[in-house]
């Protein structure tokens, strides 16, 4: 009987995802924005996202590993553009997915695409090390379908 249960638990936790869903991540909202990402010091990144966006969907699993890897360097934050269009559109988002990079408050640089963590990790490196220096984010293996 506890070989059984310990068996059920067991396959419970190897089914659940690793990573975590966008739903999951730290949201912000335009009451928050300034407190969260533009009154801070560092690198943040927003992505723009809405649960019925095909494109977000596709992007989820490469968004949760880069938070995986890189949250403690780099905090990513959802704004949903469902709930807060308006906000979105003064960003001057036009499609989603779109990510947003943020260093010391200000904005710096847009990603707009559905990306893999390597390319993520590439795309802020690109604006980090100006500051940082070279390889701020330790590059996961190139994946065989993304060319340097």
């Amino acid at each position: 009987m506890r070989t059984a249960i310990a068996l059920s638990l067991l396959m419970l936790c190897l089914s659940m995802p690793t990573a975590w869903a966008s739903k999951d991540l730290p949201h912000v909202t335009p009451q928050d924005f300034e407190k969260t990402i533009t009154n801070t010091y560092g690198l943040r990144v927003v992505q723009v996202w809405a649960h019925w966006c095909p494109y977000c969907k596709k992007a989820e699993p490469e968004v949760a590993d880069f938070v995986r890897r890189y949250h403690r360097q780099v905090p990513l934050y959802i704004l949903d553009y469902n709930e807060h269009k308006e906000f979105a559109t003064s960003l001057g988002i036009k499609k989603i997915p779109t990510f947003l990079l943020f260093h010391d408050g200000k904005y710096v640089r847009t990603l707009r695409d559905v990306p893999t963590s390597y390319s993520m990790a590439k795309w802020i490196n690109r604006y980090a090390k100006r500051i940082y220096g070279d390889s701020f984010l330790e590059l996961p293996p190139t994946p065989p379908e993304v060319k340097n």
